[in-house]
């Protein structure tokens, strides 16, 4: 059901919001709230606009602009805003890969390891998703303690955290890698992808296991492990 809802700053816009079918609330489509302390004038309006737009390609499309403008932030702001509260997974996952290559730009680390944390505690999968394959490409030691929560959940997409932890070079990752591969009672798959990534991560701890497993009795689980070992001989 559309509603129609007048405001906003100095004048009067058309304003739609959607049943929320898990809620059975009305929400507005794109999300938003009411804290918008340091948000430039521009960012005022831009937010407005797109406040008042039904289609997600055009949401996006105001987001792709606003990450272009000089006082746009990876961690605030509506690229933030549109990352945690819009209906639409399109645009989150949209507004997380704009931050991130904003915060990236801008050559400003701590505010990417901020957006990569956010889109991983979204309780929206494809922005988990999204997330978890941008944590494996930017590693780093903040990710750990939300990554090893997602690979001990029962998440379909928990191999990714496992993979994204085998490329962060620390101890208590390398571990958490060694660990899956280890358990018996891991559905196999994820074992064995664990067992594969330890080629990655050259865990001096693992090394014995992997041997071991290279010569066992499960022909899969071999040929993997011998596969990984490679890895120690460069």
């Amino acid at each position: 059901m559309l509603l129609p809802l007048t405001l906003i700053a100095g004048g009067i816009a058309a304003y739609f919001f959607l049943m929320d079918d898990s809620t059975g609330t009305e929400q507005n489509p794109a999300g938003g709230g009411s804290n918008e302390s340091g948000w430039t004038a521009l960012e005022q309006a831009a937010a407005v606009e797109y406040r008042g737009m039904m289609s997600p390609a055009d949401r996006i499309k105001k987001l792709e602009w606003v990450a272009t403008q000089e006082w746009a932030r990876a961690d605030h702001g509506l690229l933030r805003q549109a990352l945690i509260t819009d209906l639409d997974d399109s645009v989150r996952v949209r507004a997380l890969q704009l931050s991130l290559k904003l915060a990236t730009k801008k050559n400003i680390p701590h505010q990417q390891r901020d957006v990569i944390r956010t889109g991983m505690s979204s309780e929206r999968q494809a922005v988990t998703m999204e997330a978890l394959d941008m944590a494996r490409q930017y590693p780093a030691r903040e990710y750990i303690a939300d990554l090893k929560a997602i690979a001990d959940s029962d998440e379909e997409y928990r191999f990714k955290a496992i993979d994204a932890l085998a490329f962060i070079d620390d101890a208590e990752a390398k571990a958490a890698v060694l660990e899956r591969a280890m358990d018996d009672d891991a559905p196999k798959a994820e074992r064995i992808r664990a067992i594969a990534l330890l080629h990655q991560t050259k865990d001096s701890n693992a090394k014995s296991y992997l041997e071991a497993w290279a010569k066992g009795g499960d022909a899969e689980i071999a040929e993997v492990a011998r596969e990984a070992l490679k890895g120690y001989a460069n």
